[in-house]
């Protein structure tokens, strides 16, 4: 094996797992429960996310609407670089095929649900999911209260 293609696996070693959400193939942890996380995060601030899009570097959500374990509703704000014209959506949460998993319909398109993973939780300050925007993304939300003061158990799960 020549040492570019040694040289490219390494790397490819070291970046993947900062690139997609793999901590959960490396941690042992238990399922997330979303509706659980969703009783908890009034609001979020993405401190993290796997996509070099810069309208998700200053990312948060607020939620408007909440049934427990049926529907819930956040408007996401993603703010983008200065100068650039802010971006807001309305994504609606409902139960998918497991406890860790929700449909998502963005923007009231209904023909158009997609399958988001919650990760891990800490069922307290944090929570890593998958999204699909602009392709897979990986976001580390934590609460605004905590977005100076999170745990790094968080970090690890990314």
């Amino acid at each position: 094996m020549s040492r570019t293609v040694v040289a490219v696996h390494t790397l490819l070693a070291f970046l993947l797992p900062t690139v997609l959400c793999l901590g959960e193939h490396k941690l042992r942890r238990n399922q997330t429960n979303a509706f659980q996380v969703f009783d908890i995060f009034a609001d979020g601030v993405a401190v993290y996310t796997s996509s070099q899009d810069p309208s998700l570097e200053c990312l948060t959500a607020e939620r408007k609407e909440y049934k427990p374990n049926k529907k819930v509703v956040y408007t996401w704000n993603l703010h983008g670089n200065p100068g650039s014209e802010n971006e807001t959506y309305v994504v609606e949460y409902y139960p998918g095929p497991s406890n860790d998993t929700v449909f998502a319909i963005v923007n009231h398109d209904k023909k158009h649900p997609t399958l988001v993973k919650l990760d891990y939780s800490n069922n307290k300050n944090c929570v890593v999911a998958n999204f699909p925007y602009k392709g897979e993304v990986c976001i580390l939300w934590v609460q605004k209260a905590y977005v100076s003061t999170f745990p790094q158990e968080c970090v690890d799960q990314v």
